[in-house]
């Protein structure tokens, strides 16, 4: 009886099958086309050595000034939003093994007393759907199709993370720049209601002009605090899309943008690109 129960446990082991599921299996092509299109690395953090480096590599780039293409980096090798979709193409992979296993066939064990005396008896059954076996290929294709697809849309997610970083790094930066011309502003407007109130004092200049100046003044201010405001909230949304917190959001930038290239970017065949280079028309 002992040596029917263990042909019968490894008829289960090789019916079902056993497998090991690469989590990575998929990223590595995700990885591979990012880095081809864009030139920036992505990092699934999974809690080994090299997710180690990869923070170093992080709070190198924070520590000093960030420009564009930094906070891209940054935000690629950080935000917890894509971290979620790397587990997400993880559960993809297995679906795609487990499309290749059967199911799990189902035991069945009875005991015979006899009546009469003697040894009882014991009888043991496993049962499997035969279809199964031949259903094997279909599931196979479906799911190799959706893993495909799930590889496509996190690629094409991650690089929508990355033009939206740039967006809001160039806007931060604008807002940073327009702060420091407000505070340019107001600090001559000062000066100027400091000279109006003298020259009022002196009868040079009616009460109509130093409510002028003095309005001039009020109205200034008040942009700078608008502006202010801006500033910090382009701020704030930054460190969300570069998944930052804590001591982290001390970083620095240059507060003036870039300036613009003296000769227009070359359009021609840029829309027959698009169209090779899309991962919307991939997906179909």
């Amino acid at each position: 009886m002992k040596h029917r129960v263990g042909y019968l446990c490894a008829l289960f082991v090789v019916a079902t099958g056993c497998a090991t599921v690469d989590q990575r299996a998929g990223f590595s092509d995700v990885k591979a086309a990012v880095e081809t299109r864009s030139g920036k690395q992505v990092a699934w953090n999974l809690g080994t050595e090299l997710d180690a480096q990869v923070a170093e590599e992080v709070r190198a780039l924070l520590a000093d000034t960030l420009n564009a293409d930094e906070a891209v980096q940054v935000a690629l090798l950080n935000n917890r939003e894509l971290q979620a979709m790397y587990a997400e193409l993880g559960v993809a992979q297995a679906d795609l093994v487990q499309a290749g296993l059967l199911s799990n066939p189902v035991f069945d064990g009875t005991i015979f007393f006899p009546i009469s005396g003697g040894p009882s008896k014991l009888e043991l059954s496993v049962a499997m759907g035969f279809l199964d076996i031949f259903y094997i290929p279909l599931r196979k294709r479906v799911t190799a199709a959706r893993f495909e697809e799930a590889k496509l849309q996190v690629t094409g997610a991650v690089l929508d993370s990355a033009a939206m970083v740039r967006a809001a790094f160039y806007r931060h930066q604008a807002d940073e720049q327009r702060l420091e011309l407000l505070q340019t502003v107001v600090q001559a407007l000062a000066v100027s209601l400091d000279v109006a109130k003298r020259l009022h004092a002196a009868g040079n200049i009616t009460d109509l002009d130093l409510a002028r100046e003095r309005a001039q003044v009020e109205e200034a201010r008040l942009q700078l605090r608008v502006a202010e405001v801006a500033a910090r909230q382009s701020r704030a949304q930054l460190n969300t899309m570069m998944g930052l917190w804590g001591p982290e959001t001390l970083w620095h930038i240059d507060k003036r943008l870039p300036a613009l290239p003296p000769e227009p970017l070359p359009t021609d065949g840029l829309e027959a690109q698009a169209l090779r280079q899309s991962l919307d028309l991939a997906q179909r």
